[in-house]
C-alpha cells in the first residue's frame, strides 16, 4: 500500500511537496525507507538538507531502515557529526548505535 502511495507522485508532485508541505515531507521521507534503498536515497538526501529539523528527521528514519549500506551509514555519520541540530545529531547517533548493536 504505502510503496503505491509513494511512488505514484511524479517528479513534480514530489517537487511541490518539498517546497509547500514540509510535514507531510516528514513522513514520506521516513515511509520511503520501506519502499526501497533507491526511493529512500531519492526522497530522504533531499530531505537531509530541509531547513526544518523534523523534516531531517523523518529523512534519518527512513535511511536508517537500510543502515547496512555503507553509502547509507556514511550519510548517517556525516549528519551525526555536523548537523546544526543537537537533537538531529543525536538521533542520527541513534541509528549508528542501533546498526552497531544489531551487527554483533
Amino acid at each position: 500500500m504505502i510503496e503505491h502511495i509513494l511512488t505514484d507522485k511524479t517528479e513534480v508532485e514530489l517537487q511541490a511537496l518539498f517546497e509547500s508541505d514540509p510535514t507531510q515531507l516528514t513522513f514520506i521521507a521516513e515511509d520511503a525507507g520501506k519502499v526501497s534503498k533507491d526511493y529512500a536515497l531519492l526522497i530522504c538526501c533531499v530531505a537531509l538538507c530541509h531547513e526544518k529539523d523534523y523534516v531531517r528527521e523523518g529523512a534519518l528514519y527512513g535511511l536508517a531502515q537500510h543502515v547496512e549500506d555503507p553509502d547509507i551509514r556514511a550519510m548517517i555519520m556525516h549528519v551525526a557529526e555536523h548537523d546544526d541540530s543537537t537533537v538531529i545529531r543525536e538521533i542520527a547517533t541513534e541509528c549508528l548505535e542501533d546498526w552497531v548493536a544489531y551487527d554483533v
